[in-house]
């Protein structure tokens, strides 16, 4: 049984607990359009850890507006989590102090402006060498209530080697109107699905002190989040001008 009193949740057992108790707490409120993430501190407790999660069902898009006290989990952590949590679509934050959870806005489409498809997560993977070639990478995490395809429009002489979707491979169309743009067929499906093209693209190395600019593929849907990996050579120092994080100065 359970019992609210003072803003505290009070569970008791139906028998007595030997080694652990799991228990699901479902809240219900009022539709809005900025959430923030509900957690629940268990009193007394010498250790905790939170995970927040955030999906929009519908027409919508969902926004971290405030990142809280929130962290990257490793790969231990999430595996203890239930797996229904995980399965669900989105990227799983670590609250590192409830006190200070995540807030979401929820973007939502106008008129008959449907949002078909939503990126979750986009993230760019480039290694770099000084042959001027560089190995280029991209997974989408992508959410499908009804279109056929998503874009992905490469940067110019970009030369595709595979593409994969949900790890099986898939021969992406071309999509002249997006210029060097790769059409990926979709599964009809409101669970995500995951979008691999992996290939080569020319770079130019500075010589000595210089700028290296690495481009970014545009999408066919608005991407939620994201996340750009760079591998460059060692024996050189780097650094970021202000907040462009694909951009690096280079130096002897």
């Amino acid at each position: 049984g359970w019992n609210i009193e003072a803003g505290e949740l009070a569970v008791t057992p139906l028998e007595p607990v030997e080694s652990s108790l799991a228990v699901e707490v479902t809240l219900t409120g009022e539709p809005r359009d900025g959430v923030t993430a509900p957690l629940l501190a268990p009193r007394g407790a010498s250790r905790a850890l939170w995970f927040a999660k955030a999906l929009a069902q519908g027409d919508g898009l969902l926004e971290l507006e405030q990142a809280g006290a929130t962290r990257e989990p490793v790969a231990s952590e999430t595996a203890a989590l239930p797996q229904a949590f995980r399965d669900m679509a989105g990227a799983t934050v670590a609250v590192t102090d409830p006190a200070r959870p995540p807030r979401w806005q929820a973007v939502w489409a106008e008129g008959t402006d449907v949002l078909a498809v939503q990126v979750d997560r986009l993230l760019v993977d480039v290694a770099l060498g000084k042959s001027g070639r560089a190995s280029y990478q991209l997974w989408a995490e992508v959410r499908n209530r009804g279109a056929q395809q998503l874009v992905l429009t490469l940067p110019a002489g970009f030369e595709l080697a595979e593409g994969r979707r949900d790890g099986l491979p898939v021969a992406p169309g071309l999509a002249p109107a997006a210029g060097h743009g790769f059409a990926v067929p979709l599964r009809t499906a409101e669970e995500a699905q995951v979008i691999h093209l992996t290939g080569v693209l020319p770079l130019t190395w500075p010589e000595g002190d210089g700028d290296l600019a690495v481009p970014l593929p545009a999408l066919s849907a608005p991407a939620a989040r994201v996340e750009v990996r760079v591998v460059l050579p060692g024996r050189r120092t780097y650094t970021l001008p202000g907040r462009v994080r694909w951009a690096a100065r280079l130096g002897p």
